[in-house]
């Protein structure tokens, strides 16, 4: 048997030990971070990960903080956040949805437009939201001044 002193300095050095092996901890994030990130958009900060003092990894992670989408496919894309420090470990996935880009869009009609005079613009069967809320694939596009329009086209993910 072990004298009764030589079993309390086990006993602290088991506490001890005990005390070192971090906990597994739940990892959050805090703020904002788009899940849907359309291409050639500029790089996103990620969202500050819970417990702080994390390392973010993954495709196109870049400085430990942002997510470049540039150069990627259209796809899912997974990026990891890893906590290891005295008090607990864990990490925690994010997905990124990369969509495909618009269609080209092909704009046919008139261009030449006098103030108060229409020209019915047709896309090519791209149906479309135009600004008054109409959705369909042609419009009248009606100018109240002499001006210049320039139209842009957004899928169903908001990418140009």
């Amino acid at each position: 048997m072990f004298p009764k002193s030589s079993l309390k300095l086990l006993f602290f050095a088991f506490m001890l030990a005990f005390k070192a092996h971090s906990q597994s901890c739940e990892i959050g994030f805090e703020g904002g971070f788009l899940d849907t990130i359309c291409p050639g958009n500029a790089p996103q900060l990620l969202p500050e990960g819970i417990p702080s003092g994390g390392t973010y990894f993954g495709s196109s992670v870049v400085g430990g903080e942002f997510f470049d989408p540039s150069g990627l496919e259209p796809g899912n894309y997974t990026i990891s956040y890893q906590v290891s420090n005295s008090s607990c470990t864990g990490s925690a996935d994010l997905t990124v949805f990369i969509p495909p880009p618009a269609s080209e869009l092909q704009l046919t009609g008139a261009f030449d437009i006098c103030p108060g005079q229409g020209a019915r613009i047709y896309t090519n069967r791209i149906e479309v939201t135009w600004a008054d809320g109409i959705k369909d694939t042609m419009h009248t596009y009606t100018p109240l001044v002499d001006t210049t329009t320039y139209f842009s086209y957004e899928n169903s993910y908001g990418c140009m």
